[in-house]
């Protein structure tokens, strides 16, 4: 016997399927309005069910979720052409290898089993992982229409990735970076080798936030993913003469409250499009980063003073920089003149 069930204003019919051992929450018409209504017609899906002539919803296969899916991720965010090309092949790939397989019957171990053979076929790891992320999504979407009561892409192990080593450029290679880079590219190179900055930081910079009297920059401290990446809300960093120089033409005509970088797309692909055309080995945005640390290191500053001005919550992430003798504060710019 089925039974009906209200869930955000529209009824539910709760079957039993004895094949399965499990539940099924078949969505009734709309036109259903009264608790009588859906009963019986709860009672009626059951009889269905039982007769086998009844089409549950949740032998829908794969590819139907696998649209819905991608569908409602295009939908809900902006997404560069490229990366719809890439859930596209996500959705081939996933529905490919499980064909009709039904959407229930897919277990972790069959998703862990899928991603094996997906490096054994030469993807790297890390596009594995992305592609679990779409995969994750049709299984979310068949929970939110109530077709599965469990996901079982969260009991997968996804593979494991060893860390890439980070790498500090040497003068000569950042010479050659800026040179060959476009000019708007060189600057954002620059600001991010001068004062050690994250991405997420680079881009919350304002003009106000520029001492130019003291040639220091208040850099606010935060980490991408999280509020407050050290106790204090921003550090100061001192900044060498020329580049001071530089920001002091590049904000002619600003607003002092608008901020530096107006562009937050594509820095790495920018980056490593840079590092080509300039002959050096390819560059993450972070390795930027690691080459201001590297270059205080190198010059002696302590290791407390690195990790004040990198803004490390823990002593023990700046001990990579570990080789230090004490060195004065203001000869921390003089490192990058």
């Amino acid at each position: 016997m089925g039974f009906p069930a209200k869930k955000a204003g529209r009824w539910y019919a709760v079957l039993w399927d004895k094949e399965e051992s499990k539940k099924r929450w078949i969505k009734l018409p709309e036109s259903v309005v009264t608790k009588t209504e859906a009963r019986k017609l709860s009672n009626q899906l059951q009889s269905d069910l039982e007769a086998k002539r009844l089409n549950v919803p949740s032998c829908v296969n794969v590819s139907h979720f696998a649209d819905l899916a991608a569908a409602e991720i295009t939908s809900k965010h902006t997404i560069e052409p490229v990366w719809r090309d890439c859930l596209e092949e996500y959705s081939v790939r996933f529905v490919s290898h499980f064909k009709e397989t039904p959407l229930h019957r897919i277990t972790a171990s069959d998703l862990e089993e899928f991603m094996e053979a997906e490096i054994d076929e030469g993807r790297s790891k890390s596009t594995v992982k992305k592609q679990f992320l779409f995969y994750r999504a049709v299984f979310r979407r068949a929970i939110r229409d109530n077709i599965l009561d469990h996901n079982a892409s969260l009991d997968v192990k996804l593979p494991s990735e060893p860390k890439a080593k980070l790498y500090a450029m040497t003068r000569d290679e950042f010479k050659k970076l800026c040179e060959k880079s476009p000019p708007e590219r060189a600057f954002r190179y620059r600001f991010l080798v001068y004062t050690g900055a994250r991405k997420s930081e680079a881009l919350a910079t304002r003009w106000i936030d520029i001492d130019y009297k003291n040639s220091q920059l208040a850099l606010h401290n935060a980490k991408k993913g999280s509020t407050a990446a050290t106790k204090a809300p921003r550090r100061s960093i001192p900044l060498p003469a020329p580049f001071i120089e530089e920001l002091k033409i590049l904000q002619e005509g600003e607003n002092i409250k608008s901020k530096v970088f107006k562009h937050k797309h594509n820095w790495l692909r920018d980056l490593q499009l840079d590092c080509k055309t300039s002959g050096i080995r390819k560059l993450r945005i972070h390795d930027l980063r690691h080459t201001y640390g590297t270059w205080l290191a190198l010059a002696n500053v302590s290791i407390l003073q690195i990790r004040d001005l990198m803004g490390h919550t823990n002593v023990r992430t700046t001990e990579r920089y570990a080789h230090l003798l004490p060195s004065s504060g203001r000869e921390t710019a003089k490192v990058f003149e």
